[in-house]
């Protein structure tokens, strides 16, 4: 295992760029993760517009979570 160091990335998380270091090759499937939480993160900010960076992402982060794991009502 040595010391390689991650590729950085530039993630855009509700209009707020965040420089994250990820394992080299998961950089797709991490920008595919932003987007999805940028999602939900601008719905958030469009009715709170006073959120910290941490507030915004745990809030989003969490309604992300809710969307991908609980069943679709049919």
């Amino acid at each position: 295992m040595g010391n390689r160091k991650m590729p950085d990335i530039n993630l855009n998380i509700g209009g707020r760029s965040f420089a994250v270091a990820c394992p080299e090759g998961e950089e797709a499937s991490l920008e595919a993760a932003a987007q999805i939480l940028g999602a939900d993160a601008r719905t958030l900010i469009e009715q709170s517009k006073n959120l910290s960076d941490s507030q915004m992402l745990l809030i989003s982060g969490s309604v992300s979570y809710t969307h991908l794991t609980l069943p679709t009502k049919r």
